[in-house]
């Protein structure tokens, strides 16, 4: 609820929870919910929906609450696993393709592929692959398993627990809250907002822009 910073702060709430914050979300928007935003998300877009359609969202599905739905998960398919989805994802496509392009994805590296790909991606590690990668995830970290990680992830934090960490998270700063870290953040830089940083984000690139990213992934 943002007890701890009154004046007018971006952040997430009491316990990282989006839906408690009293000031607006810088990724969510107003109220922090994604369909309760009265204005454009700067990331979801008109009436924080993917696509605009006033049906349910392709990402976040029926009411954009990917939590309070009643069937699988339209992102992470059955059990919200990703390698257990027995159709196409939703959000990564056929199979389990971003856009279908032919081009190296700058996230998912070659073919856009989370698990086919045969080169390492710059997100995933080695084989795209989440849980089969030999090789530390360099966000996932050791076995690639959130959960199942005997070292920090190098995203979530000790014990991968974003609500858990005594630490700050490099990724969510102090407190694990995007918004409310003192110094920059190192994947959303400056004022961890992404689309007010004067500067390049370290994943997204110029503009924090994954299609304009100066660097992209070779396959």
């Amino acid at each position: 609820m943002c007890q701890h910073h009154r004046t007018p702060h971006r952040c997430y709430g009491h316990a990282n929870d989006v839906s408690e914050s009293l000031d607006p979300s810088p990724i969510l928007g107003h109220t922090n919910d994604v369909s309760a935003s009265l204005d454009p998300s700067p990331v979801l877009g008109h009436a924080n929906d993917a696509s605009g359609s006033p049906d349910p969202s392709p990402v976040l599905g029926h009411a954009n609450d990917v939590s309070v739905s009643p069937d699988h998960s339209p992102i992470l398919g059955h059990t919200n696993d990703v390698s257990a989805s027995l159709d196409p994802s939703p959000v990564l496509g056929h199979p389990n393709d971003a856009s279908g392009s032919p081009d190296p994805s700058p996230v998912l590296g070659h073919a856009n592929d989370v698990s086919a790909s045969p080169d390492p991606s710059p997100i995933l590690g080695h084989n795209n692959d989440v849980p089969a990668s030999l090789d530390p995830s360099p966000v996932l970290g050791p076995a690639n398993d959130v959960s199942a990680s005997l070292d920090p992830s190098p995203v979530l934090g000790p014990a991968t627990d974003v609500s858990a960490s005594t630490d700050p998270s490099p990724v969510l700063g102090p407190a694990n809250d995007m918004s409310a870290s003192e110094d920059p953040s190192p994947i959303l830089g400056p004022l961890n907002d992404v689309s007010a940083s004067p500067d390049p984000s370290l994943i997204l690139g110029p503009a924090n822009d994954v299609s304009a990213s100066r660097t992209p992934h070779r396959s």
